[in-house]
């Protein structure tokens, strides 16, 4: 019979059909709220899989499955057993997991009775504490212990210090084993601290609370709206202290409806590979919420997504085993895949491959469409914007280097400051703010205080200031030229660091490349550029330096220095984390700065909730400060100096 098709999304192909369905598209037939997209899917198609799912790469052939009719009933337990732990509308459950059947499930359910917090695991503890406490969780959903991975052990080390914390929920991860190994990893886990309940503080197993309930439907009556917080989504982008994205039920279900009609869903199946972490909104929209609001079938790779062992070596034969056809991946990881070419591949049904988050290299697209068959459409997205945000169109002309043209029903303005008028909009190909509008578009960050200068009022609509910079062509595709908080200002002049970073790409040796700001005295920055090369090649400092010369058009945006370093820092999707590189450059100019000062002892660099980067010097007790606070006093960085 096949799966039932509720959407019937015809596909995109350019700016016409965008119109079309903004003229035609009826806005009811998008769901209200996660759950009801779930169910519906369910009532759809009962029998059909929802989710398939194994721990290692090589077991893509053994999967866990579950049928929509089992992930409705997994959904309702959870949810029932959220609503039994004392869940109500409004309230906050935290899920520190990897990417597991539950934290599917844990996220709809949390959605239905509450708000869910997906939390990056790989956080350190203090980071896991200050995010608990600012959203005010009320129940936390982690795993308990388990071989190669401390997400307990950090929650246990912070737990008794998050007040409003009630009940901490473990999953038990060696469910997903079988055979000896499981027998082995569970006398193993035996062995470690599985911590008990404490003061206003319980803890539970998943299967207890699980079992407890009834899961044929919710036992509580389902009041979400549309305009209700569903999810709260930790986000720092590349610069900038992390902030709470608050995202409603509408913006969820919108994004996910906008988003679907880039895809011709009445003639194909929707089949997703899952490798992107749940805690990012790129797979959370992606892979979960818009597969399962247009019935498709998530493949899900293992608890670490494409950094799980042997996900990449079974990587194309695990696409032609599912027959996937949608794949969602960042930059990095398109490069590595396109270096995992397969001679067992003979039926790759791949037909859309969706890039964001970085620049993607145009060798990596060349390699891969040569493997795959297709091109990689580069697309843009935001948490503040739920996810997409813009998609080269999948049936019509694919312009690398774009991010192609917004989904339907979305606003975005390329505007500029003036003076008089506050703001205007940017001639085409004119560089300007990327400012966004729609359905799908947030509502604010959970502290107020995150939310001044965010927002842009424009011919009575209102917009919000994604803080990215780029220009619209004449045929509507987007582009990205920049990030306005990374700019590079050097004595007033404001270098833009794709400009410095794109030559560096042109190298065949180049994997990877940063451009920021070395702080200076005299002229406040200078550009400096780490590289990491590809794997197996070679090239040094200088040789770079002369590839770029005459490559790189503006004199003043020359690197002074280029840094090779063995692994650049990359966010868990593989975005280049540039916070880490600025505060390696402070850190350098500081020590610099303070060579000949004995008083000094200790220099480090934090970047702090309330004053940005700021640089931290440890002093010899009864040594004046006077003498550095003088010294620093030329730079616009912070400072705290203490014995």
């Amino acid at each position: 019979m096949g799966r039932v098709d509720r959407f019937g999304f015809k596909g995109i192909a350019g700016k016409t059909d965008i119109h079309t369905i903004e003229q035609e598209a009826k806005m009811d037939s998008c769901p209200a709220t996660t759950y009801e997209a779930v169910l519906q899917s369910q009532k759809d198609n009962p029998a059909e899989t929802a989710l398939s799912f194994f721990m290692l790469g090589n077991e893509f052939k053994r999967p866990f499955e579950f049928s929509y009719t089992d992930l409705i009933q997994n959904v309702n337990s959870c949810a029932n057993a959220l609503h039994q732990l004392g869940i109500r509308k409004g309230d906050v459950v935290a899920i520190i997991l990897p990417n597991l059947p539950e934290t599917c499930f844990a996220m709809v359910a949390a959605q239905t009775v509450g708000i869910s917090f997906p939390i990056n695991p790989l956080l350190e503890s203090e980071m896991l504490k200050e995010l608990l406490i600012e959203s005010r969780a009320k129940v936390l959903i982690t795993i308990g212990p388990f071989v190669k991975t401390d997400i307990w052990e950090k929650v246990d080390t912070i737990r008794h210090q998050v007040g409003g914390l009630e009940h901490i929920i473990q999953v038990d991860m060696s469910v997903y084993l079988r055979g000896f190994k499981k027998l082995v990893v569970r006398s193993l886990c035996a062995a470690k601290k599985r911590g008990n309940s404490i003061e206003n503080q319980q803890v539970h197993r998943y299967e207890s609370v699980i079992n407890s309930v009834t899961g044929d439907s919710l036992n509580f009556t389902f009041t979400a709206k549309p305009e209700d917080p569903a999810a709260y989504f930790h986000t720092g982008g590349t610069t900038g202290r992390p902030k709470i994205a608050v995202q409603t039920q509408e913006n969820i279900c919108f994004d996910c409806w906008s988003t679907g009609h880039n895809l011709n869903t009445a003639n194909e199946d929707l089949n997703v590979y899952g490798g992107l972490p749940l805690f990012h909104v790129f797979g959370a929209m992606v892979m979960l919420s818009m597969c399962w609001a247009g019935s498709g079938h998530l493949v899900m790779v293992g608890p670490k997504g494409f950094r799980g062992v042997g996900v990449l070596k079974n990587f194309w034969q695990t696409l032609e085993f599912y027959k996937i056809n949608v794949l969602a991946a960042v930059p990095t990881i398109y490069g590595m895949l396109a270096d995992e070419e397969s001679p067992l591949i003979r039926d790759i049904q791949l037909k859309f491959a969706i890039s964001g988050a970085a620049p993607m290299p145009l060798e990596v697209m060349k390699k891969f469409k040569s493997i795959a068959g297709i091109d990689i459409l580069e697309g843009y997205g935001c948490t503040e914007g739920t996810c997409m945000v813009a998609v080269n169109p999948p049936y019509g002309e694919c312009k690398p280097g774009s991010v192609g043209f917004p989904i339907p029903f979305t606003k975005v303005k390329i505007l500029k400051p003036n003076q008089e008028k506050g703001w205007e909009e940017c001639e085409t190909d004119e560089i300007g703010a990327v400012c966004l509008s729609g359905k799908h578009v947030f509502k604010g960050y959970l502290n107020d205080g995150d939310n001044q200068f965010i927002w842009i009022d424009f011919k009575s609509d209102r917009f919000y200031n994604t803080g990215d910079l780029g220009k619209m062509d004449s045929e509507g595709y987007l582009w990205l030229t920049g990030r306005s908080k990374e700019l590079i200002i050097r004595g007033g002049h404001n270098i833009d660091p794709l400009s410095i970073e794109a030559p560096f790409y042109e190298h065949a040796a180049v994997e990877l490349a940063a451009a920021v700001g070395r702080p200076d005295e005299r002229v406040g920055e200078l550009p400096v550029v780490y590289v990491q090369l590809r794997s197996g090649a070679s090239a040094t400092a200088p040789e770079l330096q002369a590839f770029v010369q005459h490559r790189i058009h503006e004199q003043s945006a020359m690197p002074k220095e280029i840094i090779l370093i063995d692994t650049m820092p990359v966010t868990t999707i593989g975005k280049i984390y540039k916070p880490e590189l600025c505060m390696m450059e402070i850190r350098k100019a500081c020590q610099k700065a303070l060579e000949d000062r004995k008083e000094v002892l200790s220099i480090d660099v934090v970047n702090s909730k309330e004053t940005g980067f700021t640089v931290c010097i440890k002093v010899n007790a009864g040594e004046s400060i006077e003498g550095i606070e003088r010294v620093l006093s030329s730079y616009s960085f912070a400072n705290k100096i203490f014995a």
